[in-house]
C-alpha cells in the first residue's frame, strides 16, 4: 500500500510542502484501511497485518477494495492540493436501512495556513515556512505515527464494532459548495468522482438543512441532532496544514448492538 499519485503539481509549492501533502495522502489511505477493519465493515480475514509509519496496522488484501481505496484518496487529495476541499469524511453506514443510516463519521480536517488559491503580488510572500513550524520528513512521520496510534484507540471510544450489515461512503466538504470539482482522472475517464460533495456533518443546522433540502442536494443522511457525539482524537500542525482527526458517533449504534446481540455466535 503506497500513496504516490493524484497530485496536481503547482509551480509555487515548495518541495517540502508537496512532500508533506504526499505523507498526508499516504496516512489517509492507511487510515481508511484501518477504520474499515476496526469497525468491522468487512470481515477480518479480508485484511492482513502490516507496518506503516512504524505502527502495526491492518491492510486490505483484496485487490479490488485496495484499488478502490487508493482511487478515493488520490481523487480526494487532488482537491485538497488545489485548495478546493477542507474535510475528508469516511462515513460508516447501516446498509440495511433506506437510505443508509449514519453510524459513525471519521472526519479528517485539513486546514491550510495560507489558501493555495490565494494570489500574491510577490509569490515569495507565500513562503511562511518560518511560522509554519516546518520540520524534517522524519518529524512529519513521527506526527503521523501519533495519528495512527490515536486512530487505533477508536474502539475504546466507540465501543465494540456493530454486528450488522454495514457500508461506507466518502464525503468531501468543499470550500465553495457552488463549485463541484472533479479529479483530472475521473474527467479523463468520463466518470464521476469516488466521493460525494457535502456540507459539514458537525454543523448545528445540518439536520434542519437535510430536512428542508431539495431532492438533488448533496448532504449527509439526517439524524436527530441530540444523537450526535463528537470525539476529538488528535490535532497537529504539519507545515502549511493543520490536520485534525475526530469522530462523530450516532446513538443508533447502541440500539442496533442490542438488536443484533441475540444473533451473535
Amino acid at each position: 500500500m503506497s500513496y504516490n499519485k493524484g497530485f496536481m503539481i503547482i509551480a509555487h509549492r515548495s518541495w517540502i510542502e508537496l512532500e508533506t501533502l504526499r505523507l498526508i495522502g499516504e496516512f489517509l489511505e492507511v487510515a481508511f484501511h484501518q477504520i474499515l477493519y476496526l469497525r468491522n465493515v468487512y470481515p477480518a480475514d479480508l485484511f492482513e497485518q502490516r507496518k506503516k509509519f512504524n505502527v502495526e496496522v491492518m491492510s486490505s488484501r483484496h485487490p479490488v477494495l485496495t484499488s478502490y481505496i487508493g482511487e478515493v484518496i488520490s481523487q480526494s487529495m487532488e482537491e485538497v492540493v488545489k485548495g478546493l476541499a477542507k474535510k475528508l469524511i469516511l462515513a460508516v453506514q447501516d446498509n440495511s436501512a433506506t437510505p443508509n443510516r449514519p453510524r459513525e463519521h471519521f472526519v479528517f480536517n485539513l486546514q491550510y495556513l495560507v489558501d493555495p488559491i490565494t494570489t500574491f503580488e510577490n509569490e515569495a510572500d507565500r513562503d511562511i515556512r518560518p511560522i509554519a513550524a516546518y520540520g524534517s520528513k522524519a518529524d512529519a512521520e513521527l506526527h503521523i505515527r501519533a495519528f495512527l496510534i490515536k486512530l487505533n484507540s477508536c474502539n475504546a471510544h466507540l465501543g465494540d464494532p456493530i454486528k450488522q450489515d454495514l457500508t461506507w461512503t466518502t464525503f468531501l466538504e468543499l470550500n465553495d459548495m457552488t463549485k463541484e470539482p472533479a479529479s483530472e482522472h475521473s474527467k479523463k475517464n468520463d466518470r464521476p468522482p469516488q466521493w460525494i460533495p457535502c456540507e459539514s456533518p458537525a454543523s448545528p443546522s445540518q439536520d434542519e438543512q437535510s430536512t428542508s433540502s431539495k431532492a438533488n442536494d448533496l448532504t449527509f443522511p439526517s439524524a436527530p441532532a441530540a444523537s450526535k457525539r463528537l470525539i476529538p482524537l488528535k490535532s497537529q500542525g504539519l507545515g502549511m496544514i493543520q490536520l485534525q482527526m475526530l469522530i462523530i458517533q450516532h446513538d443508533q449504534k447502541k440500539k442496533n448492538n442490542e438488536r443484533a446481540a441475540p444473533t451473535q455466535h
